[in-house]
């Protein structure tokens, strides 16, 4: 389902102010490639909060991610009109990577720094969570980086026994949520993780990230629904630029 697909979906959702900019994109999608958020206010006869209300209830930060999102999905229709269902494929493929694009560039270059001076660097995913762990894991130790690995539940008790202060711990969750083993196994986390913790997630709100100095997330709280990506592709993705920025 694409973007436009999933307004329409949602209209009946939509408050009365917000359905004013809904039929305004359904009417004008192209014009608002040009549009600040002010003018499509302006053009829908609403006002910019109930804009931004809009985009967020679509699971966007704001306007500007709504923009972006918004023009790539009619690219790919242009595309998909006239190209092949194999094109069709590659074309989403893309409109993911790009979603990379807009990641806090930041925390991912202290990511790196910190995986290049650590002495003891312990990686933990479970589940859905564990593919991009274990991708991580083997990456690093081909670039010479010794990890701990743990992928279940009886690994991760034992993992916790070699993290110390100076430890990196990198931690792979998908939803990033609390009920999970780190809310059952380690009730006082707060006090067990060390100094340099990282959270990986796709939900921007993710409960977990309250436990943890460093937080990326991944581009995931709309594409997870609205893409034919599987969440991860989109966790591994990540990897293969970390792994690659880091032999550089």
């Amino acid at each position: 389902m694409n973007l436009l697909n999933t307004i329409e979906h949602k209209k009946t959702q939509f408050s009365n102010a917000e359905k004013k900019v809904c039929d305004y994109i359904l009417e004008h999608p192209e014009q608002v490639e040009s549009y600040t958020i002010t003018k499509l206010a302006n053009q829908a006869e609403t006002s910019t909060s109930a804009v931004l209300r809009f985009c967020q209830s679509l699971g966007f930060k704001g306007y500007k991610d709504f923009r972006f999102e918004l023009m790539n999905d009619l690219k790919n229709s242009h595309h998909e009109d006239n190209g092949s269902k194999f094109e069709s494929l590659v074309n989403h493929y893309i409109n993911t990577m790009n979603h990379f694009k807009m990641m806090n560039q930041t925390v991912i270059e202290h990511l790196i720094e910190d995986i290049k001076q650590a002495n003891n660097i312990s990686i933990c995913g479970m589940h859905y969570s564990s593919l991009p762990a274990k991708q991580l894991s083997y990456g690093l130790q081909d670039l010479g980086y010794m990890n701990y690995l743990a992928q279940d539940y009886l690994e991760f008790t034992h993992l916790l026994n070699a993290v110390n202060n100076e430890s990196l711990f990198i931690y792979f969750s998908i939803n990033g949520s609390k009920n999970g083993v780190l809310h059952y196994l380690v009730p006082n986390i707060q006090d067990t993780l060390p100094e340099n913790s990282y959270l990986i997630t796709l939900n921007e709100k993710a409960p977990l990230s309250d436990y943890f100095k460093h937080t990326i997330t991944l581009p995931g709280s709309y594409l997870s629904h609205n893409s034919i990506i599987d969440n991860e592709s989109i966790s591994c993705m990540f990897i293969e630029i970390l792994i690659n920025m880091l032999s550089i």
